[in-house]
């Protein structure tokens, strides 16, 4: 459906099990965030700069080079054959995304960053 505001996104993400970013260039990939904090399972290219930070690699998510068409369809047959623990996850994945990158953390932590320089 191409380009949606940002308040019809939640009803989206509330749709999917999971969410694949399958990006060549993606300088921090905010999508990443979202989909995190909506509780999805995240397969990302390892050209976000999310993914480093925010995926802990088979709890939330998978890291992965796009490519690799294989290891990308591989990725995927592993996530549907585990989709139940998977969905099993999704509160607990949301509820730390919404904690620990939140906007007020996010922020301090930027303010660390500026001050270190």
């Amino acid at each position: 459906e191409g380009f949606q505001q940002q308040e019809e996104l939640p009803k989206y993400y509330a749709l999917a099990d999971i969410f694949i970013l399958p990006s060549f260039e993606e300088v921090w990939g905010l999508v990443i965030n979202e989909a995190l904090a909506s509780g999805l399972y995240v397969l990302s290219s390892k050209y976000a700069g999310a993914s480093y930070d925010l995926i802990k690699e088979g709890w939330n998510g998978k890291i992965f080079d796009p490519n690799n068409v294989e290891e990308i369809i591989s990725l995927i047959k592993r996530v549907k054959k585990n989709i139940e623990d998977i969905r099993k996850r999704r509160n607990d994945v949301s509820q730390h995304a919404c904690r620990e990158f939140s906007i007020k953390i996010s922020a301090e932590e930027f303010i660390k960053a500026i001050e270190n320089i």
